[in-house]
């Protein structure tokens, strides 16, 4: 539907405008209602499972998208889907606060909370914290809720405490180095100059972000496809920069052992992200 709005938008040809403005019109008053309300049917009178995680539009509101998991009474087949999209508010996103904007939603669509089976949701502490958590709230309406974290953050855990346990020295590079680079145009387009010169395909160097779990495998990856390209350019900005950030980046760019680190990062971090 989306993908429609954007044509609306971008459309020159008036004929076209309307067209696709009434198409996106049939696809939100028509199909999409028509879906939903086939939907709550189905929940009305089947056990299902609950999916819930909060998101950011690019608007910056906050969301909280609920998908449904059940077997269908029709055909038999085990289907997953958007119930509804609530909008948050961003001031107060409790754990009583999301499940309040949950119920309610239930309530509105006359879905007996009762029918609720499972819940899955990320590690998060205000989802499955043992006191004062939307699990808890769920779990004191349905006293039998099977709850399942979930798998992708469960690993990312795994390997963040594991890697803990490395010199820190190799997570400081990834990040020196980006924040180095990254935050300059012009150090952006010297890179550049080095890649052309070294005749290497021109990737743009990752940011390590806490919040997205599988990332660290793809920053060592980039830099280890990146090292002796970096040695160079490093090289030059020791000389013309004169900052001591570059001459701390050089001195381990030059240590094999962190190297080495980073190979190891490469090699076994890859069975935690082919896991999930």
């Amino acid at each position: 539907m989306w993908i429609l709005k954007i044509c609306v938008h971008r459309c020159t040809n008036p004929s076209d405008i309307i067209l696709l403005d009434f198409l996106y019109k049939v696809v939100k008053e028509v199909l999409a209602k028509r879906e939903v309300e086939k939907i709550i049917s189905n929940l009305k009178i089947s056990k299902f499972s609950v999916l819930i995680d909060k998101s950011t539009d690019i608007t910056r509101n906050k969301l909280m998208c609920v998908l449904v998991k059940y077997v269908s009474p029709n055909n038999g087949q085990v289907l997953t889907q958007l119930l509804e999209s609530v909008s948050l508010d961003a001031k107060d996103c409790s754990a009583s606060k999301l499940f309040e904007s949950f119920k309610n939603l239930l309530i509105e669509k006359e879905i007996p909370i009762t029918n609720i089976v499972g819940l899955a949701c990320d590690n998060a502490s205000v989802m499955t914290e043992c006191n004062n958590s939307f699990a808890q709230y769920l779990k004191s309406e349905v006293p039998l809720l099977i709850t399942l974290n979930c798998i992708c953050h469960s690993s990312a855990l795994v390997a963040s405490k594991a890697c803990k346990q490395l010199p820190s020295t190799c997570e400081n590079l990834i990040r020196n180095i980006h924040s180095y680079i990254s935050g300059s145009s012009k150090r952006c387009a010297i890179l550049r100059e080095f890649e052309e010169f070294f005749n290497v395909e021109s990737n743009k160097l990752l940011k390590l972000c806490n919040t997205r779990w599988l990332i660290l495998q793809k920053c060592v990856a980039r830099i280890l496809e990146n090292w002796e390209i970096l040695k160079n350019y490093f090289i030059v900005a020791v000389v013309e920069d004169k900052l001591q950030t570059a001459e701390i980046i050089l001195d381990n760019l030059n240590n094999n052992k962190i190297k080495a680190y980073f190979l190891f990062l490469k090699y076994v971090l890859n069975f935690f992200n082919n896991f999930v």
